[in-house]
């Protein structure tokens, strides 16, 4: 339905990078039949094609989201919110998401944003408001740190510690 709602020049732009493993759906075949005039590569990951990309569209809710928000690059989002259910406290910030133009509820709405910005993705990328929206989004959900390795070492120290505590009391309450 994405690829469909698109008029055909910019589908013609489109290089479809579906998952590694097919599960037998066949997705690469049916993209072909449907949309010949769009190109469909499977042999690289998508977070290493993100530096040739002009903008990511993402129609699941998975790691990759993510991995093109921290990178801080152009990205739509969508996918069906019946099928990938939000916890409760999660609802807010993809909210936001939807409310500055970069998550969608369906495939028509996110190719119409595709069409609305693929002229100049930055112009819109760059607004003040979505770029709050996003840095708030990976500082919750993406930590994205230079010290990313010491962090995670202090952290899990610290519950090495916690919990070896805790296993010291148990034992002298023995």
């Amino acid at each position: 339905r994405f690829l469909g709602n698109l008029d055909a020049d910019l589908r013609r732009e489109i290089l479809y990078c579906p998952m590694p493993l097919d599960f037998g759906h066949s997705e690469k075949e049916r993209i072909h039949s449907r949309f010949p005039d769009v190109r469909v590569d499977a042999s690289v990951p998508a977070p290493k094609r993100f530096s040739s990309t002009r903008i990511i569209v993402i129609d699941h809710c998975a790691t990759t989201l993510l991995e093109s928000l921290a990178a801080n690059l152009p990205t739509i989002l969508y996918w069906d919110p019946e099928r990938w259910e939000m916890r409760d406290e999660a609802e807010e910030m993809f909210g936001n998401l939807r409310e500055c133009g970069v998550l969608f509820d369906t495939p028509e709405s996110a190719a119409a944003q595709l069409s609305a910005v693929y002229a100049d993705p930055a112009r819109w990328w760059d607004e003040t408001s979505l770029q709050a929206v996003r840095r708030e989004f990976i500082h919750r959900y993406a930590l994205n740190s230079p010290s990313w390795p010491r962090q995670w070492a202090t952290t899990m120290l610290s519950e090495l510690n916690v919990r070896g505590a805790a296993t010291e009391a148990r034992r002298a309450a023995l």
